[in-house]
């Protein structure tokens, strides 16, 4: 999947940054968490890494802030805008960004979706059973940047989210082929708990 809109010059209208939602309890629990999202709270580790967001996010002069409508995700949104004090008009809550759907490992360990799956390939191409694959992220998470795209210019975007749309998100913005999306995958690493990671877009040939 290509983002055939972005200019070669410039591949991005606006400056977006990532930030994971931080600590919660299945984090601790290391339970997939899709349905079982509303008690899933962040712990007290995770409001505290919540705050240091918020400090480190001040400089960033953000305009617009999109987050999943997640528990998890709002809470690190509500404790970081302390700190930033955007707009509530200037702040959404967008379906696509949510947690994939781990089907039928939601709600169980980790290890019940590592055994499905023992490679990032053979997640891209097998959704896990009343879930979502790789594919099915990218697609959401494409549509949502196009959008924001062609709606926006010149501005300091904040998307708070989860460790897989997260990584779609990235693969979306750097226009990667199959094979390249797979070895990327391999060798990269999920935005991690305190990180604000700028997303990088490649400049179309």
């Amino acid at each position: 999947m290509k983002i055939k809109q972005f200019s070669t010059t410039s591949p991005s209208r606006n400056k977006y940054y990532l930030v994971r939602h931080t600590e919660c309890i299945s984090n601790v629990r290391k339970i997939s968490s899709y349905s079982w999202e509303k008690d899933d709270f962040l712990t007290e580790n995770g409001t505290k890494q919540a705050k240091k967001l918020a400090n480190q996010l001040k400089k960033y002069k953000i305009d617009f802030i999109f987050c999943s409508p997640f528990k998890r995700t709002k809470e690190t949104l509500e404790i970081i805008n302390k700190k930033l004090k955007i707009n509530p008009k200037n702040i959404f809550l967008n379906e696509r960004l949510v947690e994939n759907n781990f089907g039928i490992t939601d709600g169980k360990h980790y290890n019940e979706f590592h055994k499905l799956f023992s490679s990032e390939e053979k997640y891209f191409e097998t959704p896990v059973p009343l879930g979502e694959n790789y594919v099915d992220v990218q697609k959401r998470i494409s549509k949502f940047l196009l959008e924001i795209e062609s709606k926006y210019k010149n501005k300091k975007i904040l998307i708070i989210s989860h460790g897989f749309p997260l990584r779609m998100l990235e693969l979306v913005a750097m226009n990667l082929n199959k094979k390249e999306r797979i070895e990327h995958l391999r060798d990269s690493h999920f935005v991690q708990r305190e990180e604000i990671r700028p997303l990088k877009f490649k400049k179309l040939k």
